[in-house]
């Protein structure tokens, strides 16, 4: 067993929400439990990998504020940490720490701001707005870490020059040699190279040891200072000509693949439509060929030796009625005709389309591709659709952003939706053994009624949670959003807490006026949920109208 204090981690995935965005990062979703070796862990990886999501997952585990500083600070300027952290248990050493801090540039503002706030006789600011923004962090090192410590930095050189880098570093080096443990997002080079570190990359979609030599930070950066004329040279030539090839693109190209693309959505949609009139047809053909050979049959009959032709034979009407027989199964066989011509056309007719449809099959990729490019060479070049570009990239962000808390509070209220369906159901069992009860049901009767409101009882408390969690993605949903969603405007969530309703379940009428609260509940969650649901499909509309407008930009501008 080794001594550090955060010895490893597991994820109870049970714990997070299926449509959670934590699930979709790789190299997270990828491990069940995680240990550490060493007094020094670095995290590297590509921006977006999930390194920094699980740093402040273990930081917020351990007892952290999730905006940083020391284990005293409690305030959030803006609650963006996911929830991992509550399904994450911490392995803990048998030593205890004296100290630790959990330093993440990109709040540290707000943590320095608190720091006065905090600050008393007894514990004087150190003044760290007073200070540069480097100056300040190579400070927070200096005053918080010593020996027997836990420090979780995000990013720590993010503020420090070379020279301070290795001030740094050498901090570091000397607290874990007498018992601190750091766990450290890094992209520097300097700091990676830290003696007798551990270094895990999150590169590739899991997390797995890395050599220093092997890291992207290391090898960039010793390629560029050992090469850099040549790495300058390729790299900007080939800037140049990517630009220049993007620059001198034919409009009449991309203006002929968006005809093609237009072309495509026409001919899908004649492809729907005669595909419809073709089973319509196909259906009707059958019915038709049914009736040409019945009418036939009885032609045949009557001109064969049936009872039927000798029995108009014996009357005189025989000519009369073979005649009309004639005339029907000719009208039927006319009928058959002309269906079978007019499913033989929309055949030809969706042959053609699919033959079209396959030329064009590859039309969207092409015409994205080139749309891609387009928009690039825009936003590079000085032309004055560039900002409308950018603007309106900027509204499609922030719309996806509200789409994806729409979802959120959408699966949530979903989930509170189910757990109303299974009180109901449990409510409805308890009604009947009570109801077995005022019959003369017995003992029997009132054991199995009070079985059914136990199970109530914990399927209410258990709403209650996934309510207040319905709540808390609604409050999301409204800041978030910008949608002027006010909850209390359509919702009482002081209705759904069900404080004392089962203290007496003797008279059945209690139970009758659980069912009508808890069906109260459910028509607000379902009416709350239609809103969502509307909300949702109006910013799809919306995300839709953009990239129609941006596409339509793109098309029409000339370089």
């Amino acid at each position: 067993m080794n001594d550090l204090f955060i010895q490893g981690l597991t994820i109870d995935w049970n714990r997070v929400r299926p449509y959670n965005y934590v699930r979709q990062i790789p190299a997270i979703s990828g491990i069940d439990t995680f240990t550490f070796h060493k007094p020094i862990t670095f995290f590297v990886g590509e921006n977006g990998s999930g390194k920094s999501t699980l740093l402040e997952a273990i930081a917020v585990a351990y007892g952290f504020n999730a905006e940083g500083g020391t284990k005293n600070y409690s305030f959030s300027t803006y609650n963006s940490h996911s929830e991992l952290c509550e399904a994450m248990t911490i392995s803990k050493g048998y030593r205890r720490p004296k100290f630790g801090y959990f330093l993440r540039a990109e709040s540290f503002y707000n943590v320095a701001t608190k720091e006065i706030d905090y600050s008393d006789d007894d514990h004087p600011s150190k003044g760290y707005h007073q200070k540069s923004h480097g100056e300040s962090f190579l400070a927070i090192a200096q005053d918080y870490m010593g020996a027997d410590g836990v420090y979780i930095f995000d990013e720590p050189e993010a503020a420090l020059s070379p020279q301070r880098q290795l001030t740094l570093l050498i901090n570091i080096y000397r607290c874990a040699q007498e018992g601190a443990q750091f766990i450290i997002v890094s992209h520097s080079p300097i700091l990676l190279g830290m003696p007798d570190a551990e270094i895990f990359s999150f590169d590739n979609g899991t997390i797995h040891p890395c050599q220093y030599e092997d890291t992207d930070s290391y090898v960039i950066t010793k390629t560029f200072v050992n090469n850099r004329q040549h790495f300058l040279n390729q790299l900007l030539n080939e800037e140049t000509q990517c630009r220049e090839r993007t620059f001198h693109m034919s409009d009449s190209t991309l203006k002929e693949l968006w005809q093609q693309v237009a072309e495509k959505k026409s001919c899908e949609a004649k492809q729907k439509e005669l595909t419809a009139q073709r089973d319509t047809l196909a259906d009707c053909l059958k019915k038709l060929e049914k009736s040409k050979l019945a009418e036939q049959a009885d032609v045949d009959r009557l001109e064969g030796h049936s009872l039927a032709a000798f029995f108009y034979q014996v009357i005189g009407k025989m000519d009369e009625k073979l005649d009309k027989e004639r005339q029907e199964a000719y009208a039927a066989r006319v009928k058959y005709d002309a269906a079978l011509h007019d499913l033989s056309s929309v055949d030809a007719d969706l042959k053609q389309i699919q033959n079209r449809l396959a030329r064009l099959s590859d039309c969207e990729s092409q015409y994205q591709a080139a749309l891609s490019e387009k928009i690039k060479s825009i936003k590079v070049s000085a032309h004055p659709a560039a900002q409308q570009i950018a603007e309106s990239e900027s509204r499609i962000a922030a719309l996806k952003v509200q789409k994806r808390e729409l979802l959120e509070a959408i699966n949530a209220g979903k989930t509170a939706l189910h757990t109303v369906n299974e009180v109901l159901e449990t409510l409805h069992n308890a009604e009947g053994w009570s109801t077995w009860d005022v019959m003369g049901g017995g003992l029997m009767a009132d054991l199995a009624k009070y079985e059914e409101l136990d199970d109530a009882q914990k399927q209410i408390e258990q709403l209650q949670v996934e309510l207040r969690r319905f709540k808390t993605e609604l409050a999301d949903v409204e800041i978030t959003a910008d949608l002027q969603v006010t909850v209390d405007s359509f919702l009482k969530f002081a209705d759904f807490f069900f404080d004392g309703l089962f203290a007496d379940w003797a008279v059945l009428d209690h139970i009758n006026q659980a069912q009508s609260r808890v069906e109260n509940t459910k028509g607000k969650i379902k009416r709350v949920l239609a809103l969502l649901k509307k909300m949702r499909e109006d910013v799809d509309v919306q995300i839709a109208d953009e990239k129609e407008k941006q596409e339509q930009l793109a098309v029409e501008t000339e370089l």
